[in-house]
């Protein structure tokens, strides 16, 4: 049987791009992009529902996201339907970063700041 944390895991094996150029690689779960996991068990299997989120309504990366998700969670055993919608509806803000990547971004931002103050001189 298929469990939310299963769903999570594999969702949280599609890394933002844009996190990556930032230079802090980031899941879609760290971002805090996954808004909502349902999962219903039928005699098929499971059809799993995921509501997903983007940082910004242009984001380009948004289709990427939604096949990404269909594929990765296609992929676990027993699941039968995969369904997965974007809600541009939430705006994203900071306060939805995961907080143990928050932490991380803050401090490697500061490196960065320490960095280019250096290089100023």
């Amino acid at each position: 049987m298929i469990t939310r944390a299963d769903v999570r895991e594999a969702l949280n094996t599609i890394i933002d791009p844009c996190s990556i150029r930032a230079g802090m690689p980031a899941s879609i779960g760290e971002m805090g992009l996954i808004h909502a996991i349902s999962i219903t068990e039928t005699a098929d299997g499971a059809h799993v529902a995921i509501v997903l989120g983007v940082t910004d309504p242009t984001c380009l990366m948004a289709a990427v996201f939604v096949a990404e998700a269909h594929q990765r969670i296609g992929a676990l055993e027993g699941v039968a339907h995969v369904e997965v919608t974007l809600d541009h509806t939430v705006l994203w803000t900071p306060d939805r970063l995961d907080p143990a990547y928050s932490r991380r971004l803050k401090s490697h931002r500061a490196s960065e700041a320490g960095k280019d103050a250096v290089m100023a001189r």
